[in-house]
């Protein structure tokens, strides 16, 4: 049975249990809440809280100081009701899942069980593997919460089509990925992984560097800087200390690949995470091209992109 842990916005309920065996991950946890109490690191979430900023083509600190209690409270909101899971992906390391369009309760972020594996198998005195697999979480659910805060935002909007409203703008800010933006915010890059499976079939991944992928170079994160960072006091920080890193070796390349028979390929598109609770039910599934029912709008020649960056068509599920 999992520890009985202290939060101050997540709800452990909320939390599957495997999740919570990896200390790395609850200690990536723990950053984020700090993160989200600290006004100074919060604010970048601007553009993903409030809506007059969301569509505007640049992030402006300034203005966005300007709304920190409304991005405290809408970063409050998302977290005590979001659902954390995991399921084994084959090429990325987390998912959002937009749940519901009215009700934020059915919203999931997922995390790739073979890395969700690997972080379990970690001895508590490998200080080097915890500091990796912890920003490694730090990053991801920093990106996934981007998407999770976007589709609030989107319920509370009340005018604008359905793909409009859940969709991330192709702003400079945004740009059309909100999840990419705030990794880019906090570390100058979306970060990926190096590593390698440690079994045959593949359920166990081990994190060797992490890479900051969209350097011209790509560069990975040095230990030095990985153990400085899981010691820093997200409570008083300003910013996010400058990362420190090293070349990629040739023979690695970032983003974990399985190898993809046909037979895969198939479970691979049967592979959405199952988010259904008790109690919270939905009755059924509806299917909806925006307000007028058709799929052309007024943004027809732009294309759209799902949580996961993928263009998709215009075209959302929901669940009520």
């Amino acid at each position: 049975m999992s520890k009985n842990w202290q939060w101050v916005f997540f709800d452990q309920a909320r939390i599957d249990s495997e999740l919570l065996k990896a200390s790395s991950f609850v200690n990536a946890l723990h950053l984020i809440e700090k993160t989200i109490a600290n006004p100074f690191l919060a604010v970048k979430f601007s553009q993903t809280c409030v809506a007059e900023l969301r569509n505007e083509p640049l992030y402006d600190l300034t203005e966005s100081k300007r709304h920190i209690p409304t991005i405290y409270s809408h970063l409050s909101h998302v977290l005590e009701h979001i659902n954390l899971e995991h399921c084994y992906f084959k090429d990325k390391w987390s998912s959002f899942t937009l749940g519901n369009r009215k009700q934020s309760s059915f919203d999931v972020i997922t995390f790739d069980s073979a890395l969700v594996n690997a972080a379990m198998t970690i001895d508590a005195d490998d200080i080097d593997s915890n500091a990796r697999f912890t920003l490694m979480f730090y990053g991801k659910l920093l990106h996934g919460i981007a998407h999770a805060s976007l589709a609030e935002l989107g319920r509370r909007m009340t005018t604008g089509d359905y793909d409009d409203r859940f969709s991330s703008p192709a702003t400079h800010a945004l740009t059309g990925e909100a999840g990419n933006a705030i990794e880019r915010h906090f570390f100058g890059s979306v970060i990926e992984g190096c590593g390698h499976y440690l079994d045959d079939n593949e359920n166990i991944y081990m994190l060797d560097n992490i890479c900051l992928c969209e350097k011209r170079n790509k560069k990975f994160i040095t230990k030095n800087y990985l153990r400085q960072f899981v010691r820093l006091k997200f409570a008083k920080l300003t910013s996010i200390p400058m990362i420190e890193t090293e070349n990629l070796p040739m023979e690695l390349s970032p983003r974990k690949k399985r190898k993809q028979s046909p037979a895969s390929m198939k479970m691979r598109q049967k592979s959405s995470p199952s988010f259904t609770r008790q109690k919270e039910t939905p009755e059924r599934i509806k299917w909806s091209f925006g307000m007028d029912m058709t799929e052309n709008d007024d943004d027809d020649d732009l294309t759209l992109y799902d949580a996961n960056g993928n263009p998709r068509r215009r075209v959302i599920a929901w669940k009520e």
